[in-house]
């Protein structure tokens, strides 16, 4: 029953988990270890590796993960609780609840609820969440969005934050925020650009060089400024990763706590007739469910079954992907032995067939259909062995 209950916090959260996207256009310096990128000058260069705490073991997922070696590769780091204090030798991507994260890596994609970071540099970084914290972080461009952003002592030469409040505490050279409300502690050297409604306040001998204030319908324009195709390229980018971090976290779920449910896809053949059969079903069970629900809400007695009936069908439809992902990931990727790697990189592959014009929607739909029947078909199962 805990396990339900996990998947079931996970699912509230995702549905929590909402942020904006802020982007400029700009070219990517990709930096050899041991070069700085960027006009940062102070910002400390990677490390050799120490051969005694390196490792290139590059997936980890628990409930509360701890990973303190070096990891000579790109990292993917998912849980409810994720401390992370070694150097990443490539990207570095991270979802989970709260995450304390210190160290080097060259990319950083980060997504949860609580984060603090600290005593950190990354090149370019893109993190979203709640409540975040940053104290002595050094990079060169940092996309940040949440509700509450702090950011003290620390050299980032360009920011972009969305938030309700921000605050900024330190020396700055360039930032761009759209907020409810920015308090600045320090100076910023260069521009502060600002939307219009944002109340700012300054604090103590602050000073700003520069402020540009922009009206709040300009804000798309502020953020895509010099370069609007690569904003927008960045926008779908940034979506798409967050759809998928989603979707990652639920599925890695579903393979740790319900293990006999992946033993029973992995079971089913991919033939065609048992693939149109479930999408019938699937089909069958999006119409009729909603449809049982509403009239069960206006009789008296069945009132309570039809937000029953509504939740599991809500439910339904946000797990129907990675149910679907893993059972064709284990038809299609054989190759790959690891559960949680295989479904990772299935579950990559299937999104970006769903960012393909025309192709993508009838998959999206179809792919809906069929996790819907094949959930239909595991309750069937489990009612028969009880």
């Amino acid at each position: 029953m805990k396990r339900i209950y996990m998947l079931l916090l996970v699912l509230v959260a995702l549905f929590a988990f909402n942020f904006n996207v802020l982007a400029e256009g700009e070219t990517n310096c990709l930096g050899e270890a041991g070069t700085n990128c960027g006009s940062a000058e102070d910002i400390a260069p990677l490390i050799s590796p120490n051969e005694e705490n390196i490792t290139d073991q590059a997936f980890y997922v628990d409930d509360d993960l701890n990973v303190t070696k070096d990891i000579d590769a790109s990292a993917f780091m998912i849980g409810n609780t994720i401390k992370s204090t070694g150097t990443i030798y490539g990207s570095h991507f991270v979802a989970g609840n709260e995450l304390n994260i210190s160290g080097v890596t060259d990319y950083s994609f980060y997504a949860g609820q609580s984060l603090k970071i600290h005593d950190f540099h990354s090149n370019d970084a893109f993190i979203a969440g709640k409540d975040l914290e940053f104290n002595n972080v050094l990079g060169r461009t940092y996309y940040i969005a949440g509700q509450n952003i702090t950011i003290s002592d620390s050299t980032i030469d360009k920011l972009y934050l969305a938030a309700e409040k921000v605050v900024l505490n330190g020396e700055f050279e360039n930032v761009t925020v759209a907020a409810e409300k920015v308090i600045v502690n320090g100076s910023i050297t260069g521009v502060l650009e600002i939307n219009e409604s944002a109340k700012l306040e300054t604090m103590g001998d602050t000073t700003i060089e520069t402020i540009n204030k922009y009206k709040d319908s300009e804000k798309d324009s502020k953020f895509s400024k010099g370069n609007s195709f690569t904003a927008l390229l960045f926008v779908i980018v940034v979506a798409f990763i967050k759809g998928y971090v989603n979707l990652a976290l639920i599925g890695v779920i579903i393979i740790a706590c319900f293990k006999g449910i992946v033993k029973k896809l992995n079971k089913e053949d991919i033939d065609a007739s048992f693939v149109f059969s479930r999408i019938g079903i699937g089909l069958c069970t999006l119409i009729v469910v909603p449809v049982v629900s509403i009239i069960a809400l206006f009789t008296g007695f069945a009132s309570l079954i039809g937000i029953i009936l509504l939740l599991a069908y809500i439910i339904g439809i946000i797990i129907s992907t990675p149910i679907v992902t893993i059972y064709l990931s284990d038809k299609l990727l054989k190759s790959i032995k690891n559960d949680y790697l295989r479904y990772l990189v299935g579950l990559l592959i299937l999104q970006l067939i769903k960012r393909v014009p025309v192709i993508g929607g009838l998959v999206t739909f179809l792919s809906l259909l069929l996790g819907l029947g094949l959930i239909i078909q595991l309750l069937k199962q489990e009612k028969k062995e009880k």
